[in-house]
């Protein structure tokens, strides 16, 4: 394909992009108007609450019942999404993003954030410590949780409690990972599901769609018109972070388009080459195929080799051009010794540094890929491949350097 032919299809795919957003009817504008107008309608509820004609504790276990239920709805989509892009593109990984990490983050602090506070705040304030209550909530609230609605908070508060230290931890690894080398893939791109984590997500949604009973049956005494102020007003601000949520977590997907127009005008205004442009569209869109992305480092590798073996078969001309110097010119003598010297080292340094590298890299991944005989094998072929090329060479470089060292 010539520069023509691939701004047609750098053209094409930014209208798939736009139609299938389109298709989906979850734009950032619409998604925003809907948040809005969920907003809009909730107003007149938050007044009432704030002037406490809704009582605060009903609203606190109302919205919490409703956040639960709402993260079984998204962890249901997630589980029966699960499969990542990594498998669906034949093995393929996209390049590190902290973008996002970040927006995942942001994700679940919105959703499973405010579930986690609101079931701490109802498991908190059924304690009779009349200075805890006051402390904390003014001593305004006063929830009594019994029995498996107890239960059901204290197993939320933990579980998401776990859940956001995990994240905090995992969220601060990915950007000191990206942060000192973003070039090799991230381990988490290559994890799979497995059946286990299957029936734990099983388990999850199934206790969190419990929720519904208490919103159906509220353990809560309240009349019929706050009851029903209280459910629109409860799913009202859940559905609008819920829209909140979506849109930060599908934030790297808004930026494809962006993506495809760049690369447009790159190639309008800056005529940048055909290979440049395949490579932008494999590394930001489609992703690189596995085991060509490794093929591709080690035949870098095997490249430095040759460079570095090409230097040290110089050895031979070198010695025979040191002899024709007088060895009174000493400094002479050694600073031609000490520049070749450094070279093979400069090179074998190169060479160990790209070659450690990347076995590194590979050895992470056999234990998220064990159950994946490809991966395993591509893996297992790949690290041999590259401590071969290593020891060819290390050894031959060293011999020499310490030959020169003594001449």
């Amino acid at each position: 394909m010539n520069s023509k032919e691939l701004l047609n299809f750098v053209l094409s795919l930014r209208e798939r992009v736009i139609n299938q957003a389109h298709a989906n009817g979850v734009t950032a504008w619409a998604l925003g108007i809907a948040i809005l107008y969920l907003l809009l309608q909730a107003l007149p509820s938050i007044a009432k609450l704030k002037y406490s004609i809704i009582q605060l504790d009903a609203f606190i276990v109302f919205l919490t019942h409703t956040m639960g239920i709402l993260v079984a709805g998204k962890w249901l989509h997630l589980s029966l999404n699960c499969e990542s892009k990594f498998t669906k593109f034949d093995y393929r990984f996209l390049k590190r993003n902290p973008t996002r990490t970040i927006s995942i983050a942001l994700s679940f602090l919105l959703v499973e954030g405010i579930y986690l506070f609101g079931s701490m705040m109802a498991i908190l304030s059924s304690y009779s410590i009349e200075e805890l209550k006051h402390g904390l909530f003014f001593n305004t609230i006063n929830i009594q949780l019994k029995g498996f609605e107890y239960g059901l908070f204290m197993f939320s508060a933990i579980l998401f409690g776990v859940f956001l230290i995990a994240l905090i931890f995992f969220s601060y690894q990915s950007l000191k990972d990206f942060k000192e080398n973003d070039f090799y893939p991230s381990i988490h791109s290559l994890r799979k599901k497995t059946a286990s984590a299957s029936i734990f997500d099983c388990i999850i949604v199934f206790l969190l769609f419990l929720n519904a009973l208490y919103i159906f049956s509220p353990t809560i005494n309240v009349g019929i018109d706050e009851y029903e102020e209280l459910v629109l007003l409860s799913f009202q601000l859940g559905l609008a972070l819920f829209g909140a949520s979506y849109y930060l977590k599908n934030f790297i997907h808004a930026n494809t388009l962006d993506l495809l127009n760049k690369l447009e005008r790159d190639i309008v205004l800056h005529n940048i080459s055909e290979e440049e442009i395949k490579l932008k569209l494999q590394e930001e869109y489609y992703g690189n195929e596995f085991q060509g992305w490794v093929a591709e480092q080690i035949a870098e590798i095997k490249e430095k080799s040759v460079e570095l073996n090409d230097q040290l078969n110089m050895m031979g001309s070198f010695k025979r051009d040191l002899t024709l110097i007088s060895k009174e010119l000493k400094f002479e003598r050694t600073g031609r010794i000490e520049n070749y010297k450094k070279n093979i080292e400069s090179l074998l340094g190169e060479l160990t540094k790209k070659c450690n590298e990347l076995s590194k890299c590979l050895d992470s991944f056999v234990t998220e890929v064990k159950t994946d005989k490809y991966l395993t094998g591509v893996i297992k072929e790949s690290s041999s491949k590259i401590e071969a090329i290593l020891n060819s060479v290390e050894v031959r470089a060293k011999v020499t350097t310490k030959e020169l060292e003594q001449l």
